[in-house]
């Protein structure tokens, strides 16, 4: 018996019958699968069709028209040949529970698998060797056909799982799977023996004709104004942007020249609060060159909110990021940020929209730029070749006071570089709130050289080595860089 609220190929094929279908919207839910599923099977019959008289024309010798031109080629993963290296579709890897995304543009090495794309992979993982071995219609009749005969031949096969697979969307032909997965087969000759025996199979999802279709009420709001962002006039609430620094005087300077545009010019509810550190290092005064030119915005912007505060001790961003919160109520929007960032005005917006008190934070995931000697192309644009994705960072976060302090705070005893970010994103966590975790195109980190202190715990000092290995480039352009220097390859 199975059950309506999971309707998987499998389930379908097994069940004698499925529970409960009592109430309307299930017989309704029921009617639409089946018709789907005869859908799926008219569509393959018409492939087919056309297949065929691809075949004929061959022997014919007259070359297809049409749609079939088309929708008649033959399934192969050769069927686009690529005529330069940059050409090379990308085949991306995922497990029953993972995808790895190599040309995600979100740059998320690992994502979880959605229902839909599970729903797609278990209909390919039941139809594969179905259609290529026995020209059945499921995984179960392929078992059971094996097992029909397991008196005689004294032997059973159970399908187990997809261990692994690979996927790609081919611009001629259409989805393709290459899937891994296993049978166990026992055995009763001599004793009981049990054996995994590995499939492996290839599926091919092809493109149909294309449809066009006219949606009636998104033409109906395009004049009604219903798809407008309201999040603009319904949300206004101050933005308290929090930078800590010690030196730094150039970022600053780019950083302060972001702000004024965005902010200043823009009259945009927002204030900004530096924490400065003082640096016994520093060279020319440092400081001194922050505060001065601090003191210029604040002559220059009179009306707005411009504070700096001066710390004399060894940098801590935790230790900061904590001051400056004390500076504002329970009730203000805290918006924790680096002097490396430079953000546009709609991230405010989303600031406001994604952060809700009591309730949930919102953490950016920035865009960060690679070394600009191994960077192609604008580094202003989020490509893969500019800049990836930091989705290891949780150093900028959005979050009302009382969250904060609800959930305990930094850890002011981590010194040097790295994990106060994490520790809070596991305190916010424990301490029951939301997390809202997103790409924020607006969002970027310049480039800068990193430094790691081998003096730094273990732990911290391999996250900065990490950070750092990432900020050089993208796979491919260093692996292009190496042919460009060595045109033989490694020797």
């Amino acid at each position: 018996m199975g059950r309506i609220e999971e309707l998987g190929i499998s389930i379908i094929n097994r069940a004698i019958t499925l529970h409960p279908n009592k109430r309307p919207e299930y017989q309704y839910k029921l009617h639409n699968k089946f018709q789907s599923l005869r859908l799926d099977d008219l569509n393959e019959r018409v492939l087919a069709l056309y297949r065929e008289s691809n075949h004929i024309s061959g022997l014919l010798q007259q070359p297809p028209t049409g749609l079939a031109l088309t929708l008649g080629r033959q399934p192969s993963l050769t069927s686009y040949r690529p005529r330069h290296v940059h050409d090379v579709l990308v085949w991306e890897f995922f497990t029953r529970r993972k995808m790895y995304g190599y040309s995600s543009k979100s740059g998320q090495p690992a994502r979880g698998v959605s229902r839909l794309m599970r729903e797609a992979i278990d209909s390919a993982m039941q139809k594969a060797i179905c259609v290529v071995v026995l020209k059945a219609s499921c995984w179960l009749v392929v078992v059971e056909k094996i097992n029909s005969g397991s008196a005689r031949s004294r032997r059973t096969v159970k399908y187990n799982d997809l261990k692994y697979g690979y996927w790609r969307v081919s611009p001629l032909v259409g989805l393709q799977y290459v899937l891994q997965s296993f049978l166990t087969l026992r055995e009763y000759h001599h004793g009981r023996r049990t054996l995994t025996v590995r499939k492996h199979v290839v599926v091919q999802q092809s493109f149909q004709s294309v449809q066009f279709t006219e949606d009636d009420s998104e033409q109906q709001s395009s004049f009604t104004g219903d798809n407008l962002n309201g999040e603009r006039t319904s949300h206004d609430d101050t933005v308290h942007i929090i930078v800590p620094l010690t030196g730094r005087t150039a970022s600053f300077e780019r950083f302060m020249e972001n702000y004024e545009k965005v902010c200043l010019q823009t009259n945009e509810n927002a204030k900004l609060l530096i924490i400065l550190f003082k640096n016994s290092n520093e060279v020319e005064n440092e400081s001194e060159q922050v505060k001065k030119r601090t003191s210029t915005y604040q002559l220059k912007y009179p009306k707005a909110y411009l504070k700096l505060i001066t710390v004399d001790r060894e940098f801590s961003r935790g230790f900061a990021l904590d001051i400056g919160a004390s500076q504002f109520t329970d009730n203000s929007l805290l918006f924790f940020c680096d002097v490396d960032i430079v953000f546009k005005q709609d991230v405010l917006q989303r600031c406001r929209s994604r952060s809700i008190a009591g309730e949930q934070v919102y953490y950016p995931v920035m865009f960060s730029q690679y070394d600009p000697r191994f960077a192609y192309g604008d580094q202003s644009n989020t490509s893969n070749d500019s800049g990836y994705w930091r989705h290891s960072s949780y150093g900028m976060i959005c979050l009302f006071g009382e969250d904060f302090s609800r959930s305990g705070k930094f850890n002011t005893t981590i010194r040097g570089w790295g994990l106060e970010d994490v520790d809070l994103c596991n305190k916010l966590v424990a301490s029951g709130i939301n997390i809202f975790r997103a790409t924020d195109p607006g969002l970027v980190h310049v480039y800068h050289p990193i430094h790691c202190d081998p003096l730094l715990p273990e732990k911290q000092y391999k996250m900065c080595l990490g950070s750092k290995a990432n900020t050089y480039g993208s796979t491919a352009k260093l692996v292009k860089r190496w042919f460009d220097i060595q045109p033989m390859g490694l020797k």
